[in-house]
C-alpha cells in the first residue's frame, strides 16, 4: 500500500527532521511527504534532502503557501478547500508551475478569503477542520456529523460560514 509521510507539529508536538524524512524516502511504498508545518525554511530543509529522490513528493498542506511551495518546487497540494472549490486549487498550483505571478495573486486572494470565511469561525485549534466540515455540508457535499472528540459548529456559526459562503461567491 503507498504511504505518504504526514509532518504536522501543531497537533504531534514534533517535527519529522528533515533528515529523518531522507532515510524514510528509501522505503518501499513510501512516495512522499505532506508538510502541514506552514514553514518554508523546514520545506527548503526538506527539499534539499531529498534532491536526490526526485520521485519522492513533496506535498504543502497548508494552501495559503501552496503557490509559494509550488514555485520553490512542491509537487502539489492537499488543501481542505479543494473540497469547497477544486478548479481554484488546480488554477493556483499551474499559474505558480508556470512562474505567472499575476494570476496567482488573484487566485491567491481568493483562498485567503476562503481560509478567513472558513476555517476561523468558531474555537481555534479545531475551528479549520469544524468550519471546513459545516462548509463542505451547507454545499451539499456531506453532513455536519463529525468523528469524536469534535462537534458540529454552533447554528451561530453555521450561519457565520453560510454568509461567508455567500460573500465569496460559493453556493450555500
Amino acid at each position: 500500500m503507498p504511504l505518504y509521510l504526514y509532518n504536522m507539529p501543531t497537533y504531534t508536538k514534533l517535527a519529522i527532521a528533515p533528515e529523518t524524512v531522507r532515510a524514510a524516502a528509501d522505503i518501499p511504498n513510501l512516495y512522499g511527504l505532506k508538510d502541514s508545518s506552514g514553514d518554508r525554511g523546514y520545506f527548503r530543509a526538506v527539499q534539499q534532502a531529498v534532491s536526490g529522490k526526485p520521485e519522492f513528493a513533496l506535498l504543502a498542506g497548508v494552501e495559503e503557501v501552496l503557490a509559494e511551495l509550488v514555485g520553490f518546487g512542491a509537487h502539489g497540494g492537499v488543501c481542505g478547500g479543494s473540497n469547497l472549490e477544486p478548479e481554484l486549487y488546480v488554477r493556483i498550483f499551474d499559474a505558480a508551475a508556470r512562474g505567472d505571478r499575476s494570476a496567482v495573486e488573484v487566485l491567491q486572494k481568493r483562498i485567503l478569503q476562503i481560509s478567513a470565511g472558513v476555517y476561523r469561525v468558531g474555537e481555534p485549534g479545531s475551528s479549520y477542520l469544524r468550519g471546513l466540515k459545516c462548509a463542505a455540508s451547507l454545499l451539499g457535499l456531506c453532513t455536519t456529523v463529525m468523528a469524536e472528540p469534535y462537534v458540529p459548529l454552533s447554528p451561530a456559526e453555521q450561519e457565520q460560514i453560510r454568509q461567508n459562503l455567500t460573500k465569496i461567491g460559493l453556493p450555500s
